[in-house]
């Protein structure tokens, strides 16, 4: 089975995709205005003739599938930057919330003692004793249904 996990993307490489789609667009553009400019003059021939009506034909779809093309790498472009800005934004908000969250259990910790551990911190996990030893507060309690008993260790 693939790991199905998402991963944020390195920082500005949104932005490099999104110009990328730019130069797309502007690519596809410089076709538009080249096709535009072609013409067919026949003469007196009546396959060249034939060649124009074809021409003609085909021209204002080809014109309009690019043009799709132009607007579609374009908003893509557009839609990228938005992504990548709104990720920077999100992430910066978590990192000013982080730190008003630890200056107010700071604050709190200096004049209550103890209130600013919020959690312990594990330090590692025995598997032989199913216990979890941790900093701070060495107190675990673990419960083992095997044969119905209830035990607590210390760690």
């Amino acid at each position: 089975m693939g790991d199905n996990s998402v991963s944020a993307p390195p920082p500005g490489a949104l932005g490099k995709l999104a110009a990328m789609f730019d130069g797309m667009s502007k690519d596809a553009q410089n076709i538009v205005l080249v096709t535009n400019s072609i013409s067919i003059t026949p003469g007196q021939v009546t396959h060249a003739v034939d060649l124009q009506a074809q021409f003609g034909k085909i021209k204002g779809k080809y014109l309009d599938a690019i043009g799709n093309l132009v607007n579609d790498f374009s908003d893509f472009g557009n839609q990228l930057r938005l992504i990548e800005k709104s990720y920077t934004d999100t992430e910066n908000n978590n990192t000013d919330d982080a730190s008003r969250l630890q200056a107010l259990v700071s604050k709190l910790g200096s004049r209550n003692a103890g209130v600013d551990t919020v959690m312990p911190q594990s330090t590692g996990f025995d598997a032989n004793s199913a216990t979890t030893t941790t900093s701070g507060n060495n107190n675990n309690n673990n419960n083992n249904n095997n044969n119905g008993t209830n035990s607590s260790s210390k760690g």
